[in-house]
């Protein structure tokens, strides 16, 4: 009876954990064989090293399509070709990372690309009671250039993006250090 008792625990125990992770990857079946893009990314805080512990989600639409834990803060995924997708990286304590990848490929170009990127992270704390709206948006959008024959970075949005944020950082530094002197007096 004591076994039994004890099974039932370790079983339900087993779905209250997967319930918690929640992790998924319908992804694996929809690359095509020989036409994918592997994306390749670390993070990193924005004043030190690599965040660890993070979680990943890929979007197509609004459908979430594959999702995991990344305890080292390193990851690899295989992106279907011809989609359009959101990449959006969370921890706690830090606001969403999100960028599109519109891996929209030629025919003749169908082959494996591989995309190494690095995502920096900003901590909540560091922009407590500013503006933070433009952390909501995709600071990036990627997608295939026919000239380069590679992905890129679509430079306006992007550089939009950049300048926005770094304006938040500035006014957080500015902030910061004004309450430093306040603190001194």
């Amino acid at each position: 009876m004591k076994k039994y008792f004890l099974l039932s625990i370790v079983v339900l125990s087993s779905f209250f954990v997967e319930a918690q992770i929640q992790t998924f990857d319908s992804l694996s079946f929809t690359t095509q064989k020989g036409a994918y893009v592997q994306l390749r990314g670390k993070t990193k805080g924005l004043y030190w090293g690599r965040v660890d512990s993070i979680f990943v989600k890929v979007y197509i639409g609004n459908d979430a399509v594959y999702g995991n834990y990344h305890l080292r803060g390193n990851f690899q995924i295989n992106l279907p070709v011809d989609r359009k997708l959101t990449l959006e990286i969370l921890r706690k304590g830090y606001y969403p990372k999100r960028i599109n990848v519109n891996t929209h490929l030629p025919e003749t170009e169908k082959k494996p690309y591989f995309l190494i990127f690095d995502f920096f992270m900003v901590e909540k704390r560091a922009l407590k009671g500013l503006d933070d709206f433009i952390l909501d948006f995709p600071t990036g959008l990627v997608e295939y250039n026919k000239q380069k024959k590679n992905f890129v970075y679509a430079e306006k949005y992007t550089n939009k993006m950049f300048k926005d944020i770094n304006k938040l950082l500035e006014d957080a530094e500015k902030r910061r250090k004004k309450e430093g002197a306040k603190s001194k007096n």
